[in-house]
């Protein structure tokens, strides 16, 4: 069975296969989807991938109508939904029901002495319920589109469904008349076909049923989908705006730093802050913008920040990394550290005239991670201003807790509390998400 699945992954070279284009075009770009009819190949045009277990497959549904180009999803689980025709499937119940009909009918017909004419009765009966089934079906795909409500629906289609009900009813009481025996002529009434409408009727009204079952479960379905590519849209556009938010801060005071230690002749720092503000750009710019990363790596970018700071402040600045290895391979949201940690030598370090010292501990508790950013700088009552009264504190401290939100609902804990001794204590527990093995230890931040 075809399916169609959310990539984990950017598009990075197109599909070499024959694309033939999409109807619908993107709804943000308006560039036509691109469709691929090769196994596990991908197109530069998609947003999804169509892959499929036949190779003749071809009735791959694209949802929904967004492609890679213009909004690059990423770091995105993959989920897969069948995409067989409805109207395949409706045919294969109805054929599996039209089997059954027969068995039953049968070995019903072993009871009646005139076997002959009513095989005949329920076999035609039988055949017109199968083919005006497909009429049905045509209607009840157009009285979809009038979205009316419940009620007014089932009555449309059950009336529909009566009155091809008695057209099975005729067929099959004229194919009796033409080829039946005598015995049965003598018994024969008009009215009988009242009583056979009523079971085509029944039976018809069970092909609308679930047609109309099948169509909402699709649409559910494609609402489904729609609030889930609405929300990887959303997360991709809050990281986004998380990095353009702290780049240009972050730039600005450490193009400062470098421009004092050039006025100061101080060549050497300089260039290995130049140096060293190149990997942060690197690894944050060429990053592959996934939502949840390992420890490892976050620690690696937070690193690199501290290794800037660390050249900017100097001896002001004692940063301690206490990481257990078993927890590098645990998956936290990106760029989480690093905006907590700007925070503590923003308002705690810097305005310290001895500095301070930033230790940023994790370690796996049974099945959450806890990680623990403490700064021995100004506290809350010393510092109170500063600390809480500044706009752009609060927004990051609310966009860490939304994102915290947003990713693990019910499932994780932020605090921030303020020793009486001065500093601040920041901590985080996430749920644990094994993910790679780290082998290896942490490297130490050079000493500037």
């Amino acid at each position: 069975m075809a399916s169609i699945r959310i990539l984990a992954q950017p598009f990075q070279t197109a599909c070499s296969a024959t694309i033939e284009r999409c109807a619908d075009p993107c709804t943000n770009c308006a560039v036509p989807r691109s469709r691929c009819g090769k196994k596990t190949r991908y197109c530069r045009h998609e947003f999804l991938a169509v892959t499929s277990t036949r190779k003749s497959s071809t009735n791959a549904r694209m949802l929904p109508h967004v492609c890679g180009t213009c909004t690059p999803v990423s770091g995105i689980r993959t989920m897969s939904i069948p995409v067989m025709r409805l109207t395949y499937r409706l045919w294969f119940l109805l054929l599996v029901g039209s089997l059954l009909l027969a068995f039953g009918i049968a070995k019903a017909s072993m009871a009646f002495d005139d076997i002959y004419s009513y095989l005949i009765y329920r076999a035609v009966f039988t055949v017109s319920c199968f083919c005006a089934a497909w009429p049905v079906m045509k209607f009840c795909r157009w009285l979809w589109h009038f979205n009316l409500n419940a009620w007014r629906t089932g009555l449309i289609a059950a009336c529909t469904a009566y009155v091809f009900g008695m057209l099975c009813s005729l067929c099959a009481l004229l194919a009796q008349v033409a080829f039946g025996d005598d015995l049965y002529m003598r018994k024969f009434e008009w009215t009988h076909a009242f009583n056979g409408a009523y079971f085509a009727w029944f039976v018809l009204c069970a092909v609308c049923a679930a047609y109309f079952g099948l169509r909402q479960y699709q649409a559910l379905q494609q609402e489904r989908h729609r609030l889930f590519v609405a929300n990887a849209l959303a997360r991709e556009a809050e990281l986004r705006a998380l990095r353009y938010q702290l780049q240009p801060h972050f730039l600005f005071n450490t193009l400062n730093a470098i421009s004092t230690l050039v006025r100061e002749g101080d060549s050497r720092s300089a260039t290995r802050m130049i140096t060293r503000l190149a990997e942060f750009l690197r690894a944050t710019l060429e990053g592959n913008g996934a939502h949840e990363v390992t420890l490892e790596e976050e620690v690696a970018l937070t690193r690199h920040y501290l290794e800037i700071e660390k050249v900017r402040f100097g001896t002001r600045l004692d940063i301690d990394l206490q990481i257990d290895v078993d927890a590098l391979r645990l998956r936290v949201p990106n760029l989480l550290l690093q905006p907590l940690v700007e925070n503590a030598i923003r308002h705690g370090i810097a305005p310290s005239t001895h500095g301070g010292k930033i230790t940023i501990r994790a370690q796996r508790d049974h099945d959450m991670l806890c990680i623990l950013i403490i700064d021995n700088g100004l506290g809350y009552s010393q510092h109170d201003a500063t600390r809480l009264g500044e706009t752009k504190v609060g927004i990051g401290l609310e966009n860490t807790r939304a994102r915290l939100d947003r990713l693990y609902p019910q499932r994780h804990r932020l605090e921030i509390s303020y020793p009486e001794i001065g500093g601040c204590i920041v901590s985080i527990e996430l749920p644990c998400d094994a993910h790679l093995p780290a082998d290896h230890e942490l490297p130490q931040i050079e000493n500037a």
